[in-house]
């Protein structure tokens, strides 16, 4: 697409007939209908709430909770 656009930047400075404009710009429309569309990727679903960590060997029980010893 770059090397279009130049090429007709040029044409318009030096053109010297329609034809030559008309050229450019049908090659510019070639080059534009050569591109891909970017698409943005998909958002993540939300998560939710964090799980609670599950109790480890240092952990003390919640009050109000009794202790199966």
């Amino acid at each position: 697409m770059q090397k279009a656009i130049s090429h007709a930047e040029e044409v318009v400075k030096n053109a010297k007939a329609q034809e030559e404009v008309t050229e450019a710009i049908t090659q510019l429309q070639k080059a534009l209908a050569g591109l891909e569309r970017l698409t943005e990727p998909e958002p993540s679903p939300d998560p939710g709430p964090s799980p609670e960590p599950a109790p480890g060997p240092d952990s003390k029980p919640k009050s109000g909770t009794r202790s199966s010893s």
